[in-house]
């Protein structure tokens, strides 16, 4: 049960595939962008490529602010992540290490970096640092692997889930700004943040039989637990007290129903076609939330269908969680990862995230030369 629960937190099966090129035959205008055009006779900033990836394998991981982004590439024996910058080609240093480094996860407000490593022998210890490379905290000797959970609504805190051996796991609270670590009485491998003080979770320990189970919430002051919804396949929180919440469907459904809240008002609704696996794992596909104008992005399929014989194509869409509009931003025959930029502004997009693409203007560009 809690291996299911991990696959819906990563959107358990992707199609790598090709990414669709800037010269759409038509798009849709992006909630908000006729709001902030730019300057008569201003042109967007071009974007530069990052040199000697021919020869090098590099691994893009994450934005470090809005024009810069963070990869990951070996040097002799240490593995080292680098701030780029995609509009003056200039990188720096940011994080050395004589261990693998698999895996770099920003905070909301991109100041702070949980930085996942790999040892010879096998551990995964996480060093936390601030933008400006210094250590804040290193977790290790916690457990095998980690996953962490930054909050959306203070930067100094985080859920880290710590595997052990046999499938168990142990969650702590952890505050980079006293350096403070606290053991949760929970029993779960995938959390969210309902807002400051509350977590919520699907609890797969329970009696849950296929791919939904009972929504908890679980105060992390007092550590009471309360039943949130009965049958959920899934819910993510955004930050600003947004949650979505995909409900289990009837036999027989064709779409899923995506319920977006804020605290215990519901915002929305959004229907998505069903992609069935006929397997105790639900498809759900790649996502984000851009909490400054709160369009919750996702590609969506075309039709219903088997996911493993799909062809139907997707959109890439754009829902705007306040007013329930849906705008299609572009089509693709391919379901691919992406993460959108702190402003909202750009994505990476790719099996590597190794496109850039300008999102109200849909120009995109190659990062690996």
């Amino acid at each position: 049960m809690k291996y299911r629960a991990v696959l819906l937190s990563v959107c358990l099966l992707f199609i790598a595939g090709c990414f669709p090129q800037a010269d759409e035959p038509e798009r849709d205008t992006l909630p908000g962008q006729e709001e902030d055009p730019l300057p008569t006779g201003q042109e967007q900033p071009s974007i530069t490529p990052i040199a000697g990836t021919e020869a090098q394998y590099i691994d893009i991981a994450e934005w470090y602010d809005s024009d810069s982004i963070l990869y990951i590439t070996d040097e002799g024996e240490n593995s080292l992540v680098y701030i780029y910058n995609l509009l003056t080609g200039e990188k720096k240093s940011l994080f050395s290490s004589d261990d693998a480094v698999i895996k770099v996860t920003a905070n909301s407000t991109h100041s702070q970096f949980a930085i996942q490593t790999v040892t010879q022998a096998g551990d995964a210890p996480v060093s936390i640092i601030d933008s400006q490379g210094e250590l804040l905290m290193k977790l290790e000797d916690f457990g095998e692997d980690f996953s962490i959970f930054w909050s959306p609504y203070e930067e100094d805190k985080l859920i880290a889930v710590a595997y052990l051996p046999d499938w168990e796991q142990d969650l702590y609270l952890i505050d980079t700004s006293d350096k403070q670590v606290e053991m949760l009485d929970l029993d779960q491998s995938f959390v969210q943040w309902l807002d400051e003080r509350t977590i919520v979770y699907l609890d797969w320990n329970g009696d849950s039989e296929g791919y939904y189970a009972p929504l908890y919430t679980f105060d992390l002051e007092t550590e009471e637990v309360v039943l949130l919804h009965e049958e959920a396949i899934a819910t993510l929180g955004f930050g600003d007290h947004v949650t979505l919440i995909i409900e289990r469907p009837e036999q027989g459904a064709e779409v899923t129903t995506y319920q977006f809240w804020n605290g215990s008002e519901q915002l929305a609704e959004w229907s998505v076609p069903i992609l069935r696996t006929y397997s105790e794992q639900w498809w759900i596909p790649f996502y984000d939330f851009d909490l400054n104008k709160r369009l919750f992005y996702a590609y969506k399929p075309n039709r219903t269908g088997d996911y493993f014989e799909y062809d139907g194509g997707f959109s890439f869409i754009a829902f705007d969680v306040d007013h329930g509009e849906e705008t299609v931003l572009f089509e693709s025959d391919e379901h691919v990862p992406f993460r959108l930029s702190p402003t909202g502004q750009r994505a990476l997009f790719g099996p590597r995230l190794e496109t850039v693409m300008d999102l109200p203007t849909g120009e995109s560009n190659s990062l690996i030369e």
